[in-house]
């Protein structure tokens, strides 16, 4: 049936290197059986329903117990449920437990009680779980009176009974009570979880969580962000903190959702549990913030988290069941493994993680240029588990150290960051890590700084020395050349400038040897010029493109030889001679900023000689450019003495 939480058949083999602190125990359960939902009294007490592992709606009667911590498991029938297969299972001690089951063929299903130890089983029919709509998913109990057992919807809601004396008497919940299901919405076999003595959760295939305050007289129901999906299992840790999962294999996602409200809203946390699909969960008591969660699926295993979910430590990767911790080092999980055996965890819920051993250090330049990467070496020690993630924290700053952002990646390999790690000669597991983080800021000042801090994604609080690194603007994006039609001058008027960076300015023509300045003029020059202005802060070297147009403004040979002056360098005035070719309509002398310090507007026919005074310019170099039809016929350089 579509709505039983999914198994798979295939077997693995057991590791006892990946099963951390997994400990086999014969179930003693008949062949090809295999202990599906399990509940834990105490830290002796657990009891455990069989199904095929091959076909869960296949009819089996059988579960198994143990009194004395798993040391021996006895394994017995359930008698009076022939052709029914299980649903769920809750135990209130050693003696007294009750079973969910249901009819995978025929429809309906039975509350199935027994009071000796399993001996002898008793149909409690007052929960009638009619066919062919009945189904019974799970039984539930407060106290030795007081339960719940609830079912799919039959009769247009969810067949929810009540109970105040153990059973014997079943009273469904009315309809006018319970927060009416969505069209095909069903409850999920087993998937709920309990608070205290009145608190109920219940999962749907539809993404939907119920709630009940009053141990079932009274239902509400929420959405969750698994809108479509079925509930993979829920926990609490209290009466407002818990977690659950997806349980459908094809759209489960890395992610759990978390409520800190009891339930009422239901947020995605994104974790690094993607390998592990159809998550059942099991919080640990004792503990602040530890769940468990197992997978059915081939490979899925175990997973432990000490941080409500954030991060999830891989226990093992073998074929777990249902799952159910009872105190801080002692939990138990059935198993799809060879022989079906029970699992007990025995010892301290705990990451063995990898170690840094040594300070962050740079493998590249220890200062970047914006949209650039860096290198980084950190040495690590990877023994006490080499499967250990390794993530990192930055935190980031203005030019003034002033914090302006934050980022935390909690796994280098799953965010797709690059990363070697080199082990030392003759140790495996010890050596370098070296990883490179990419880097896209856009400061509004000319330096942002950032601190980098690595650490085992496990042990959190096991970290390396932060080390700072500093970001440069990207001038290539705020400058611009300014393209005349004569020179080419680069202009950064646009870069944020604290003062706190030095910028040195070049430029290259046509590819060649960079010459000092950030002025291009066309004097020696002809045609179209490719340009490359280059800014450099003692770091990062940036590059600025432009072309300018030369023709008809630099030396044209004919023109060149119609066009003189002398002396050069020159003191208070020069001598200008025209040849036969050339008539100037007007001259004019720049500065190389290309400010106009002397001029003469009036026409100067060819063949003349005339004088031009230069007192009034200070000692320097200048360019005088002569105009012939009102365009630039030549421009020659003149040096002021």
């Amino acid at each position: 049936m579509k709505k039983l939480i999914l198994n798979t058949a295939l077997l693995s083999v057991i590791s006892m290197a990946g099963m951390a602190q997994w400990v086999a125990q014969p179930s003693n359960l008949s062949a090809n059986r295999y202990a599906q939902f399990i509940d834990a009294v105490d830290t002796s007490v657990v009891w455990a329903i069989a199904a095929d592992p091959a076909n869960q709606l296949t009819p089996v009667q059988e579960f198994t117990k143990t009194i004395d911590g798993g040391n021996l498991w006895i394994a017995g029938p359930i008698n009076n449920a022939v052709g029914l297969s299980p649903s769920g299972i809750y135990a209130l001690n050693a003696d007294t437990a009750w079973a969910a089951m249901f009819n995978g063929s025929a429809g309906g299903g039975k509350i199935m009680k027994t009071t000796d130890g399993g001996v002898n089983w008793t149909w409690q029919s007052t929960a009638a779980f009619a066919a062919p709509a009945g189904f019974p998913n799970i039984v539930y109990f407060f106290d030795a009176n007081n339960g719940i057992c609830m079912g799919d919807p039959n009769a247009g809601y969810f067949e929810i009974y009540t109970t105040t004396d153990g059973g014997d008497n079943w009273i469904r919940t009315p309809q006018a009570n319970i927060a009416t299901q969505l069209a095909g919405e069903f409850g999920i076999t087993s998937v709920y979880t309990a608070h205290g003595d009145s608190t109920l959760w219940f999962g749907t295939n539809l993404g939907r969580i119920y709630k009940t305050i009053d141990r079932g007289l009274n239902w509400t129901a929420v959405s969750t962000p698994y809108t479509g999906s079925y509930i993979g299992d829920i926990a609490f840790k209290d009466a407002l903190n818990g977690i659950a999962t997806n349980g459908s294999p094809a759209t489960a996602l890395s992610d759990i959702i978390r409520t800190t409200d009891g339930g009422a809203t239901w947020n995605l946390v994104a974790t690094n549990t993607a390998n592990i699909l159809t998550k059942v969960l099991s919080f640990v008591p004792g503990t602040a913030s530890t769940y468990f969660l197992s997978s059915p699926q081939a490979g899925g295993g175990t997973a432990f988290t000490l941080d409500d979910g954030d991060t999830w430590v891989s226990a093992d990767n073998l074929i777990h069941s249902d799952i159910e911790f009872t105190a801080p080092e002692i939990g138990w999980t059935g198993s799809n493994e060879l022989n079906a055996p029970m699992f007990r965890w025995n010892g301290p819920v705990a990451a063995n993680c990898a170690v840094i051993t040594g300070p962050l250090t740079f493998a590249s330049a220890d200062s970047i240029c914006a949209f650039d990467s860096v290198i980084y070496s950190v040495p690590v020690d990877f023994t006490n588990d080499p499967s250990t993630r390794i993530g990192f924290n930055a935190i980031f700053y203005d030019e003034f150290f002033n914090q302006i952002g934050a980022q935390s990646v909690p796994d280098l390999i799953a965010a797709g960051f690059p990363n070697q790690f080199i082990p030392d000669p003759g140790t495996p597991d010890i050596g370098t890590l070296n990883f490179t983080i990419f880097f896209s800021l856009a400061p509004t000042s000319e330096i942002v700084h950032f601190s980098i801090q690595v650490f085992p994604t496990q042990c959190t609080d096991d970290t390396s020395n932060a080390i700072i690194n500093s970001v440069f603007q990207d001038v290539s994006s705020c400058a611009i050349v300014n393209v005349g039609t004569s020179q080419a001058v680069l202009d950064m008027t646009s870069c944020p400038m604290t003062g706190l960076v030095t910028y040195t300015v070049s430029h290259s023509v046509n590819g060649g040897t960079p010459i000092a300045g950030d002025t291009f003029s066309c004097v020696g020059s002809t045609g179209f010029v490719n340009l490359e202005f280059l800014v450099d802060n003692g770091i990062c070297v940036k590059t600025i493109s432009a072309q300018i147009n030369c023709t008809g403004v630099g030396i044209d040979e004919l023109e060149a030889n119609d066009f003189m002056f002398y002396p050069n360098p020159a003191g208070d005035q020069i001598t200008i001679k025209t040849g036969s070719e050339l008539e100037i309509s007007s001259l004019v002398v720049t500065d190389l900023a290309g400010r106009i310090v002397a001029q003469i507007a009036n026409p100067v026919f060819s063949n003349t000689t005339f004088t031009m005074p230069l007192d009034k310019l200070q000692s320097g170099s200048y360019l005088i450019t002569i105009f012939s039809d009102n365009k630039i016929a030549a421009t020659k350089k003149l040096i002021r003495l």
